[in-house]
């Protein structure tokens, strides 16, 4: 009875630890990148010269047709280990050795893959803890961002915007000059005739069936809504909830992406999802990564999973953005 007792308080204080640790707003990291805006490009260098960094150069790799998107990549974390959450470290090896193998013209949002560009964005697990190397890693192991929260990345054809939804880590002053900066790229880009079709890409879920993180409000206020105005862009891609899911909204497709080997989340499903899903999956879904390939007029993309027995990989999911 003593020991059912203490395990019981064990996992009181694990959940408690984890609902604190993802609801502290990190002051110290928004100062950090506040104050880190007016260093410059070689002072950064020079203060990482022994950082690992990958490439964010993709002029040599246009002729390739395909990029890939991969989601939610990190470990169990230890209390989340003590609440029973799954541990995927050989199903992500899995994921990150076959998109080495698929050598796609440059990797969306994470990765840790030599010869091919990297393009990551902010996740909320970026912003935990306290501590300012963290953010010196970052921006060491991938200088082409120039140390920007946000960015776009231009492939022939295709635009992709990469946003920052972390917005209780951003200051109101980032945030307004990141909507104001959205909302510049969607209309520059709706009025270039060399982009055929923007990407949108932002780390929270605007909208998802998940049974642990739920629809964020304000990626749908700040995102979503100038996203809906503009014709050209057709694809709103995300992570944060650990599955895979596809919905079809106004006329244009959002996926959550987040099968890169994170603890899996379970899905509502069957009569009781708050949004009808188009990929017609259980409630625990695949290991997986999204590929884009560019076709003439047309997007075509695919979700290529991992099987339950970790064996072999299959196109789950696919679709054409005209």
């Amino acid at each position: 009875m003593r020991s059912h007792s203490v395990l019981l308080r064990l996992h009181i204080i694990s959940v408690t630890l984890i609902l604190l640790w993802n609801a502290i707003p990190c002051l110290p990291a928004i100062e950090y990148l506040r104050t880190q805006q007016s260093v410059t490009n070689a002072a950064a260098s020079a203060a990482q010269t022994n950082t690992p960094t990958y490439s964010g150069d993709i002029s040599s790799r246009q002729t390739i047709p395909f990029f890939l998107l991969v989601g939610d990549t990190q470990r169990t974390s230890l209390w989340e280990l003590k609440i029973g959450r799954e541990q995927n470290d050989t199903a992500r090896q899995l994921v990150l050795n076959r998109i080495a193998e698929e050598n796609p013209a440059f990797l969306v949002i994470l990765g840790d893959l030599k010869n091919i560009p990297v393009f990551p964005l902010f996740g909320n697990h970026e912003y935990f803890g306290f501590h300012k190397k963290a953010f010196e890693h970052f921006f060491g192991r991938f200088p082409h961002l120039n140390r920007q929260l946000w960015y776009v990345v231009r492939f022939n054809s295709v635009a992709i915007v990469l946003l920052n939804s972390n917005f209780k880590n951003l200051s109101q002053d980032l945030i307004n000059k990141q909507n104001e900066w959205y909302r510049a790229r969607l209309s520059e880009y709706q009025n270039d005739d060399a982009i055929k079709t923007v990407i949108v890409c932002c780390h929270h879920a605007p909208f998802t069936n998940s049974t642990v993180v739920p629809d964020d409000a304000k990626v749908q206020e700040y995102f979503v809504a100038p996203f809906k105005r503009t014709p050209k862009a057709k694809l709103f891609m995300t992570g944060h909830c650990h599955s895979y899911e596809r919905f079809v909204k106004h006329g244009k497709q959002y996926i959550v992406s987040g099968g890169g080997g994170g603890p899996r989340q379970k899905l509502l499903v069957s009569g009781k999802q708050r949004h009808k899903d188009q990929y017609n999956g259980g409630a625990i879904r695949e290991f997986h990564f999204c590929k884009i390939v560019l076709e003439p007029g047309q997007l075509r993309v695919q979700m290529v999973k991992l099987d339950d027995g970790l064996a072999s990989w299959s196109v789950g999911d696919e679709f054409v953005v005209n």
